[in-house]
């Protein structure tokens, strides 16, 4: 085709894309367009893509949800030591209240034995 006349014009072609280049179309065969001129799918192909986007955010949410729940299930030793310290720390509190009290007790029966003297 190179040096052809069409419509009254000289032809120049550079390369021969339909023998050179594989799955390549001509314009009137459909062809011509780059892959970001892509033209819209079918309404097959749009309702099956439709279908498989769905199910892949139903997987990612049950996926999120197992890790959740993985998560809730398995505490770090370091929560249990901690909350074994508070509940060391509360009894401590109540023994030391004891005290005050057992101590009071004590020095009312040691004024009752001097007044009973």
């Amino acid at each position: 085709g190179d040096g052809k006349k069409i419509d009254g014009r000289r032809v120049m072609v550079d390369v021969e894309r339909g023998r050179t280049v594989e799955g390549w179309l001509p314009r009137r065969l459909g062809g011509g367009r780059g892959p970001g001129r892509v033209g819209k799918p079918s309404k097959k192909k749009a309702k099956r893509m439709e279908a498989e986007l769905r199910a892949s955010k139903d997987k990612d949410k049950d996926k999120e949800k197992e890790k959740e729940k993985e998560r809730k299930r398995t505490r770090s030793p370091e929560k249990d030591r901690d909350r074994e310290k508070d509940r060391d720390k509360e009894k401590d509190r109540g023994k030391e209240k004891d005290r005050g009290k057992d101590k009071d007790k004590e020095k009312d029966r040691e004024k009752d034995k001097e007044k009973d003297k």
